[in-house]
């Protein structure tokens, strides 16, 4: 979503001449938090599924299932995990000039004002606020509109987003306050901080950006983010190594120092404290997912149970896809994806006879599959004369007992 190199975001989202797009996003599944930024667009996150936590300029508040938060341009904000949580989240985000041209009276009177601070809108909805369902009902038109892409989609989409943007004016409460000195000396900071992040900072250093003594920028600080100041630094190096390791083939070494590591060893405690895997292992997962984005997208369950829901022809179908994803994910070992896929198939189907084939060369993470699996196997013969199998020919030669 955001570069972590910058606390403002720049990247541009959709095409030119339709500046819109949709993310599916997870938290903590794509990334464990959104850090601290504020970009040009609207920004608007619809809470899908579970709970997390959302600040808005100095101020934070739980996110559930439901609640949709509106960014509107230069808005301070970030999301983060709930302890123990996760939250699964629909991230769309426009550009005012999407909406209406600079001629245009809907342009004049509301979307140049919100592009420049001057008019405010609700910061969030809730289930409880009156506007709720038709404002939810605009941004459940939108996904799928996006979704479908069929002819004159683009109309479909600026009009739900028009309907939207209406309600909130309608609804005229729970609006941001005016940015403040505060908020504004923040941004700089963190401007500052984008672009010293990778030298040796000490918290004097960003007292003076801000002009205060040390005592008081390290309780501001805290009042203002929820960190300190070096747990902010510490995390904010960690994100942009995290970021590297997905986007570059630097070795992590060479990420560790550009990032502002000094020590290779406490950078790797510290990544696998804050990601729960290594920098290798969390570069080689996100290779994986990489693969199968569809399954990243949707999750295993939800997507096969519903493809394949309208059993017998679409079963045969999907066992289909499923054989060529068994091949894509035996070459790449997400053992535990195809658990998962297999776990779908009897939620959505019931329970099922299968039987594990074994088509030879069989590695040892294809035997732990199978024994995790708990399908009954079936060897044949032909195999027990290749050469290139882990085993021996007298695994798959008849055998007799007395």
């Amino acid at each position: 979503m955001q570069n972590q190199a910058s606390l403002q975001e720049t990247k541009q989202h959709g095409a030119v001449r339709f500046p819109f797009n949709l993310y599916p996003c997870t938290i903590p599944g794509d990334f464990p938090q959104v850090a601290l930024h504020w970009q040009e667009s609207m920004e608007l996150v619809f809470v899908k599924r579970g709970t997390g936590l959302v600040q808005v300029g100095a101020e934070s508040c739980p996110a559930r299932m439901g609640d949709i938060f509106i960014f509107t341009p230069g808005t301070l904000h970030a999301l983060r995990q709930a302890e123990g949580q996760c939250m699964e989240y629909e991230n769309i985000i426009f550009e005012l000039e999407l909406l209406g041209g600079a001629e245009d009276l809907c342009a004049e009177k509301y979307l140049l004002p919100l592009q420049s601070g001057r008019l405010s809108l609700p910061a969030r909805l809730t289930p409880n606020d009156l506007c709720y369902l038709q404002a939810a009902a605009c941004l459940r038109e939108v996904e799928d509109a996006n979704r479908a892409k069929l002819p004159g989609y683009e109309l479909q989409v600026k009009g739900a987003l028009l309907r939207f943007l209406a309600l909130l004016l309608a609804q005229g409460r729970q609006r941001l306050a005016a940015e403040t000195a505060d908020t504004q000396r923040l941004k700089t900071l963190l401007q500052w901080l984008s672009a010293h992040y990778t030298e040796e900072l000490r918290v004097a250093d960003a007292a003076g950006v801000c002009s205060f003594s040390a005592s008081h920028f390290m309780r501001w600080f805290r009042q203002m983010t929820g960190q300190s100041f070096v747990a902010f630094l510490n995390e904010y190096r960690l994100n942009a190594a995290a970021e590297a390791l997905q986007a570059t083939d630097e070795t992590v070494l060479t990420i560790a120092s550009r990032c502002g590591f000094e020590n290779l060893s406490y950078f790797n405690r510290a990544f696998k404290a804050h990601f729960g895997m290594t920098p290798r292992e969390y570069r080689k997962n996100k290779q994986n997912e990489a693969v199968l984005p569809l399954w990243k997208r949707e999750g295993t369950a939800s997507f096969f149970a519903h493809q394949i829901s309208g059993g017998g022809q679409q079963l045969s179908r999907w066992m289909s896809l499923c054989g060529t994803m068994i091949l894509v994910a035996r070459r790449f070992e997400f053992s535990m994806w195809l658990i998962e896929l297999f776990r779908a198939v009897e939620q959505a189907l019931g329970k099922r006879e299968i039987i594990a084939e074994d088509l030879g060369y069989m590695s040892d993470t294809v035997r732990q599959l199978v024994r995790d699996s708990g399908f009954p196997g079936m060897k044949v013969l032909e195999f027990a004369f290749d050469s290139r199998d882990t085993g021996s020919a007298s695994d798959y030669l008849p055998t007799t007992t007395r």
